[in-house]
């Protein structure tokens, strides 16, 4: 998982708040999978690099499962990072 594309976009707006949202298909115990991918644990990291904040509420899935079988997960991920300006703030809402 390389977010490298995040620091390009830090360079070209430096003051603005960015939004990326996708599917990163990454497990991650913290975000309600039973085990952590390495995928997952890379994503965290660059998340934590970068200093971006995850817009997706605990428990809540993106993509629900077919059959008994499959869990609902959260592959969809919406992320927000806040340029330089004072008091500048990502909120999550309902």
């Amino acid at each position: 998982m390389d977010l490298s594309f995040v620091q390009h976009l830090q360079k070209l707006y430096p003051k603005d708040i960015s939004v990326m949202c996708g599917d990163f298909n990454a497990q991650h115990v913290a975000r309600g999978y039973e085990k952590t991918s390495a995928r997952g644990k890379r994503l965290i990291a660059n998340a934590t690099a970068y200093k971006l904040e995850l817009l997706n509420a605990p428990k809540t899935y993106t993509r629900l499962g077919q059959t008994q079988k499959q869990a609902d997960t959260s592959p969809d991920l919406s992320w927000c990072r806040i340029g330089s300006w004072p008091g500048g703030k990502c909120t999550r809402t309902r």
